[in-house]
């Protein structure tokens, strides 16, 4: 109880789950006095290791999954919801209502502006795609891309009964992308503002470190990724109010995300992950047995 967020998070974009599956999580999480939920609604294939990165057109093939009702359709009338698996938002709905009765937050994550296969299959002329394994990228230097995802955004955070609950919490992504660093800062301000303003927090994947260390090159003095706004800027929300959900170490360093004033999620791959087949086919209950999440 020491700690306010005590969770678990599973990724659907990749593999369906049944609405029965995650109510069994559910249940043994509020059985073990756990509080949340995260759900991973879209991802795809690791492009890397898909064996469909020999050529950009291959790699628009790869395996991609939206798992949620969206208006979202292209001019082909392709929709961006998944054909093998989703949830309508009435089902999101009620079960998000029946989680937080047994005492779980559910917390919905999208996950831009990598990981978005699903999205960029439907509009290739939105992605970075400067190599094959980069189709899953957007590209974030027209106001095009950022716009769909902002009323993507809205898409489930409007309206008189929402989708995603008012005043809950939601995941924006923002792991693992390789475009420019100036337009990631940027976007990631939108999306924060987009969220905060809407009465709900923000909680995001740790990447500051490997951003910042690019834009040591690549953006002036005093405009530090930690910051999210230069000094010639008025910061619009403050760390506080965004929850660092921390993965990898190489990626973002936790005590530096700490005292930049963001909360911290210990969610280290080294010790928490489980991916069958990835390399995390099993947690090491004889290290975890005196484990404590702030260390």
């Amino acid at each position: 109880p020491r700690y306010a967020v005590r969770g678990f998070s599973v990724d659907i974009g990749r593999r369906m789950l049944s609405m029965d599956t995650l109510r069994e999580m559910v249940e043994a999480l509020a059985e073990h006095k756990m509080n949340t939920l995260g759900i991973h609604l879209n991802d795809n294939e690791i492009l890397s290791t898909s064996g469909r990165n020999d050529t950009i057109q291959n790699a628009f093939g790869a395996y991609a999954g939206f798992r949620l009702e969206s208006k979202i359709e292209n001019e082909d009338g392709r929709k961006l919801t998944s054909e093998d698996g989703s949830f309508t938002k009435e089902e999101w709905k009620e079960f998000v209502s029946w989680a937080a009765g047994k005492g779980v937050e559910v917390v919905p994550e999208i996950d831009t502006p990598a990981h978005s296969l699903a999205i960029t299959r439907l509009f290739p002329e939105l992605a970075l795609a400067d190599e094959p394994e980069n189709v899953d990228q957007l590209d974030l230097s027209g106001e095009e891309t950022i716009s769909l995802i902002e009323g993507l955004w809205r898409e489930y955070l409007d309206g008189e009964d929402p989708v995603f609950s008012k005043g809950g919490t939601v995941h924006i992504g923002m792991d693992e992308y390789y475009g420019d660093v100036r337009d990631y800062r940027a976007y990631m301000q939108r999306l924060v503002i987009l969220v905060t303003e809407s009465g709900r927090t923000v909680r995001m994947w740790g990447s500051l470190s490997l951003i910042e260390k690019a834009n040591a090159a690549a953006v002036q003095k005093g405009q530090s990724a930690y910051s999210l706004w230069s000094e010639e800027e008025e910061a619009a929300v403050s760390p506080e109010q965004i929850q660092v959900q921390i993965w990898s170490s190489q990626w973002a360093d936790p005590q530096k995300t700490y005292q930049a004033g963001y909360t911290v999620i210990n969610s280290l791959n080294s010790s928490l992950y489980i991916i069958p087949g990835g390399g995390y086919d099993f947690l090491d209950l004889e290290a975890l047995s005196d484990w404590e999440p702030n260390e």
